[in-house]
């Protein structure tokens, strides 16, 4: 009954971080961890010790810098989340196979699923249809955005959309792990399929695509064991890949040679575009003590000197370095090793995470940790002991 009780905070806790207007899952991380701690949750000490360097050297850093940068939100979010994800990494490695696929596919199935219907109100109210088919530049895809009343997902069809790739990973994992049809499954497929083509952005397309990738690889490779055959299907679908991504990222290859080569600072509206600028500024414009002692928190504005409006520089490896110095930069690089170390395919996972820490996101965000907790739960020695067939016919 206890495990049953944190188990179903934990969903709730998971599908809060949608909430838009009201952010709620910062309260039910808080319970989440409480309950953990009255039923003496044993935490797992390597995700602990890294946890806690990392935690001391961004509040080292934010006190050295607190004359330059610092933001309340942005600190708070950090370390509720990250406290949130050693107990929850640590509760998803002490239960079951089974019970890690129910948590994190339904989870993501509620999602999904309320993604979905915010979305098709969207659509339906400003009878953007047709959007998927309108030519332009990627702006024209923020029309969904603009159209308001987001009640659910994220106010920013970015974040949003790679909300949905995220939990749209998770189902297709789970139900790949558990060998098992559910319509559940099918459901979530298609609702964040829809949310994919309509809360339009290339990084979270780009994200499910390096993802089904990845694991069709992994299934060839490494369970059937098909190698010859999975380095023909390699050679053969190689081209087919880059196409597909090619199409999603909708940029002309010219424009970006002009950003890199040339003196060039306008983006005609292309996020991609954008971003470029931004990286090419931050590489010729920033000092060796800013990436060394950091910025403090959300410290974009102060080291760019306002020069772009956004309040980071839309690369997760990037922000953090910049934000927090060197030692929380390679103490978050030993965090990443601690959550893609290991068998049961968590390689497949990587693809998608380099994908979108790559052009958005903090590296704290609350969905990443969900993300990474669920990695390291795939890897865990509960989950790779036993078939998931196996485990439900000895009701494990």
């Amino acid at each position: 009954m206890t495990n049953r009780l944190i188990s179903t905070v934990l969903i709730i806790s998971i599908v809060s971080i949608g909430s838009t207007y009201v952010k709620l899952y910062p309260v039910f991380f808080t319970v989440f961890c409480i309950l953990c701690v009255l039923n003496c949750i044993e935490l797992q000490k390597n995700i602990l010790i890294t946890s806690l360097a990392l935690m001391s050297a961004v509040l080292f850093a934010t006190l050295i810098n607190v004359n330059q940068a610092f933001d309340l939100t942005a600190f708070s979010k950090f370390f509720v989340n990250i406290v949130f994800f050693i107990f929850c990494a640590s509760y998803c490695q002490h239960i079951s196979r089974r019970e890690v696929i129910g948590i994190f596919s339904f989870s993501a199935f509620i999602f999904l699923s309320l993604s979905f219907m915010q979305a098709v109100f969207l659509v339906a109210v400003e009878s953007l249809w047709n959007l998927p088919f309108r030519q332009g530049d990627s702006s024209v895809y923020y029309f969904i955005q603009d159209a308001g009343r987001i009640y659910f997902g994220d106010q920013n069809k970015n974040i949003w959309a790679s909300k949905v790739a995220i939990f749209l990973i998770i189902s297709l994992f789970c139900g790949y792990s558990s060998r098992v049809f559910k319509v559940q499954y099918l459901l979530s497929l298609i609702f964040g399929a829809f949310c994919l083509v309509y809360v339009s952005s290339r990084t979270a397309q780009l994200a499910v695509l390096a993802f089904l990738a990845g694991l069709f690889f992994y299934h060839i490779w490494v369970v059937k064991r098909w190698r010859i055959l999975s380095i023909a299907l390699a050679m053969l679908t190689l081209y087919a890949v880059v196409y597909v991504a090619s199409f999603l990222m909708r940029v002309n290859y010219a424009d970006i040679f002009s950003v890199l080569t040339e003196q060039k600072v306008q983006n005609h509206g292309d996020g991609l575009l954008a971003r470029i600028i931004i990286w090419k500024y931050i590489f010729m414009n920033v000092n060796l003590m800013d990436y060394i002692s950091g910025n403090g928190v959300l410290s974009f504005p102060f080291y760019t000197g306002g020069t772009f409006y956004e309040n980071n520089p839309h690369n997760v490896f990037l922000n953090i370095l910049l934000d927090f110095g060197l030692v929380a930069f390679v103490l978050y690089f030993i965090l990443l090793w601690l959550v893609f170390r290991g068998g049961g395919g968590k390689f497949v996972m990587m693809g998608p995470f380099v994908v979108i820490a790559s052009s958005q996101y903090l590296g704290y965000d609350a969905e990443l940790l969900i993300f990474f907790a669920f990695v390291m739960a795939i890897g865990s020695k509960n989950f790779l002991k036993y078939p998931m067939r196996e485990q439900e016919i000895h009701g494990g």
